[in-house]
């Protein structure tokens, strides 16, 4: 009797482990294949979108400056078309995991201290962001560190301004859970952003000292401390 042939999905689960395992050259031969499948419509696909641009991020490994950066954006815009896919149907927890991939893809760019690098990231970043929000995504602290991320993108390039807006804007709800430390990463943030508005630093300050209280107790408790102490000390800060 003939062998059983595989399922094309064995075909992406083969590539996926592959590329956890180093060897994108034999995850793009299997992707290659299961595409080849003409799959349908469904988390798989979403799945092979997120191992190409896994694969075209470790091809564009060895290029420098403009090349790395175009090779690194068609990178991003196949997670992309996954994240649109997952985002679109049935498949929202997929969201999640496609914006992993893809600023894991994208951060490296922010090394090159490029206002066009910087103002293409900050597209990529608002769109995942408003994918995030579309399906419904419930890790609050992820939701922040991107949209900080965002702030910088604009930052870099050249929008300070419309970074400091959108803070303030977008950030303070997602903050209200947190963890202290992310919170005084905000903070610092915003101050730099906004190191012209005196008013607006006088509040940072404020939070921050909070926040900054928040992190002594925890250390606290995490030392031994009684839970009386700890408490006190981030009442005090407050």
């Amino acid at each position: 009797a003939k062998p059983e042939a595989l399922p094309p999905e064995a075909r992406l689960l083969v590539a996926e482990r592959c590329l956890d395992a180093g060897r994108p050259e034999l995850a793009r031969a299997s992707v290659d294949k299961f595409l080849g499948t003409r799959p349908a419509q469904n988390q798989f696909l979403a799945r092979a979108y997120f191992v190409v641009g896994r694969v075209l991020a470790a091809e564009a490994g060895g290029l420098r400056g403009s090349d790395r950066r175009t090779a690194v954006l068609a990178a991003v815009a196949q997670v992309e078309r996954g994240i649109a896919l997952a985002g679109g149907g049935k498949y929202s927890f997929l969201v999640h995991n496609g914006s992993v991939v893809l600023w894991s893809i994208a951060r490296p760019l922010l090394s090159q201290r490029s206002a066009d690098a910087a103002s293409a990231l900050a597209e990529v970043l608002e769109r995942t962001l408003s994918a995030l929000g579309a399906a419904g995504e419930t890790d609050a602290s992820w939701r922040l560190h991107l949209t900080m991320e965002l702030a910088r993108c604009l930052e870099m390039a050249g929008r300070g301004k419309e970074a400091a807006a959108m803070l303030a804007k977008d950030a303070s709800p997602l903050a209200a859970d947190a963890p202290p430390r992310l919170k005084l990463q905000l903070c610092a943030l915003q101050a730099r952003l906004l190191a012209e508005d005196s008013a607006a630093i006088g509040k940072l300050r404020a939070e921050a000292s909070s926040a900054g209280a928040a992190i002594a107790a925890a250390q606290q408790l995490r030392d031994g401390a009684n839970v009386q102490s700890a408490t006190a000390m981030a009442i005090s800060g407050a």
